[in-house]
């Protein structure tokens, strides 16, 4: 199975594609997600309240416009093989 996938000569791993086939294809809003994602979780994050909140705060900022998703996309991250 693929690591990755191509989108219009971009390499994307499958994480960002499944946030951006979430997220109503914004990629500026992937890229912002996937960033905060990357400096905010911390190692033993799922499973441990006080870590999943503070990503789950940050990851709420960002997401501004579409906030009503949050559960939605919290769900898809913790799903994801390259965010655990």
């Amino acid at each position: 199975m693929a690591c990755c996938l191509i989108w219009y000569g971009i390499i994307w791993a499958k994480a960002k594609q499944a946030l951006y086939d979430n997220l109503n294809q914004d990629e500026e809003l992937v890229n912002k997600i996937d960033e905060v994602i990357k400096t905010t979780k911390e190692d033993g994050t799922w499973g441990n309240m006080m870590k999943e909140r503070k990503l789950r705060i940050a990851i709420k900022k960002t997401l501004v416009k579409q906030v009503d998703k949050l559960d939605e996309i919290m769900e898809i991250i913790k799903n994801q093989d390259e965010y655990r």
